[in-house]
């Protein structure tokens, strides 16, 4: 009989451990959820009056919750509404517990939204924020203030930023953050008037500071009334004036400025000034090759100053003539006689169409709106002199902030003399000659 080799007492053991941890695990429960996690319960409940507590407010999903947020910390995810002292957030499986200092004691509708920035362990996100509404003393006025925040200098929608509604009377301010779209509202607002802050928060301290984008406005709100902020423009404050940076000739007639800082495209910059000199440079440099130089007082003066945009679409217009009527002159009696359409008679009931560019009509689309830029262009009255350096000097110029007082000087030089064109061929004599 054939005897097998003995295992060492050692690796007997060793395979005794690994055989009985190593236990075959079926998956438990049902099928893997693939939708955001729903809200099935709160305290107290949406738009209920109670008494003033001290107490936590009470938020529970459908599922239990992961500990990582998509961003930002459980401080940021919850806003409060008044907010009466410090709040703190706790995450206990299925429940957010929401305390602030001094508790819910101050008579008032508040409002507790959770930011969509929490997921389950399926990975599955909140889609949309959640609000609970409840009262400790007063009654819900049907009130909504609402509007949108735009990045001033690019017109994009700006999300995440915070809004106070702070009012002019003594009493609680109300906070709100915009959505995906920009959009912000406050609701059951009591009434009054209200100074309306927004800001890019960027550092987290619910307060505006100087180097965050912002705007200001006021509103004023009856019991009852809807009130639509249409756009709230955010930019970094600003104190300095704009400086010139540099210039540099479009064409013989046009010389393009560009500043540091942005100017506002509604602004009318009539009262810019601007005027040329020889450079120095130039100067010396005619005086040792012995030419002349024109006196600053001969030079071109400018004979209008443009935004940017508006130079543009003059030079696309004059590329671009629009034709001429077909037919001709109107009062051609030979041309056909065209009847005008018959007027258009509404169904009783059905929409009546609005012209955008009628007063009152509906506000036109961010693509038509202007974004501010940093380029002014000067237009001359005469071409200006042919391969030499000059200098521009500009004041009165307004920046985007409407600090007045911005402007300076810069050289650039003009374009040089076009060459002539050279003479055309001789033509071949007759054949024969």
């Amino acid at each position: 009989m054939t005897r097998r080799p003995m295992l060492p007492v050692s690796v007997l053991l060793l395979l005794f451990i690994i055989g009985g941890c190593a236990r075959t695990i079926g998956p438990t429960g049902g099928p893997v959820p693939e939708w955001p996690p729903e809200v099935v319960a709160t305290f107290p409940d949406t738009f209920a009056i109670v008494a003033p507590f001290s107490g936590p407010v009470r938020i529970e999903f459908e599922r239990t919750l992961a500990e990582r947020l998509t961003t930002g910390s459980l401080r940021d995810a919850v806003v409060v509404s008044p907010l009466n002292g410090e709040v703190t957030v706790s995450q206990r499986g299925r429940r957010l517990e929401i305390s602030m200092e001094g508790g819910f004691r101050a008579p008032a509708v508040y409002r507790v939204t959770v930011l969509p920035r929490f997921q389950d362990r399926y990975r599955n996100t909140m889609d949309r924020p959640v609000e609970l509404f409840f009262s400790t003393g007063p009654e819900f006025d049907e009130t909504l203030v609402a509007g949108i925040l735009l990045d001033r200098l690019t017109g994009e929608e700006v999300a995440g930023a915070r809004v106070d509604a702070a009012p002019l009377e003594p009493g609680p301010t109300y906070s709100a953050v915009s959505d995906s779209t920009g959009v912000f509202a406050f609701r059951y607002l009591p009434p009054g008037s209200y100074r309306i802050t927004a800001w890019d928060d960027v550092n987290r301290n619910r307060e505006p500071d100087f180097t965050e984008r912002q705007a200001t406005t006021q509103a004023t709100v009856a019991s009852a009334d809807t009130l639509v902020i249409t756009e709230l423009a955010l930019l970094a404050p600003d104190t300095t004036a704009a400086v010139l940076a540099s210039a540099r000739a479009l064409d013989s007639l046009a010389v393009e400025l560009t500043f540091d800082d942005p100017l506002d495209p509604e602004w009318t910059p009539a009262g810019v000034r601007a005027t040329l000199a020889v450079s120095e440079a130039a100067r010396a440099a005619a005086a040792e090759e012995g030419r002349e130089v024109p006196r600053d007082e001969d030079l071109p003066r400018v004979l209008e100053v443009l935004h940017r945009h508006v130079w543009e679409a003059r030079q696309e217009a004059a590329a671009d003539p629009p034709e001429p009527d077909d037919p001709g002159d109107p009062g051609d009696p030979d041309d056909p006689v065209v009847a005008a359409p018959p007027p258009v008679v509404p169904t009783p009931g059905a929409p009546v169409p609005i012209d955008p560019a009628a007063p009152g009509g509906p506000p036109t689309g961010a693509e038509d709106r202007v974004l501010p830029d940093q380029r002014l262009v000067l237009v001359f009255d005469r071409p200006l002199p042919f391969g030499m350096q000059l200098v521009v000097r500009v004041e009165g110029v307004r920046n985007l902030a409407e600090i007045p007082g911005g402007g300076g000087e810069a050289a650039f030089p003009t374009p040089q003399r076009p060459e002539a064109a050279p003479p055309d061929p001789p033509e071949d004599p007759p054949a024969g000659r």
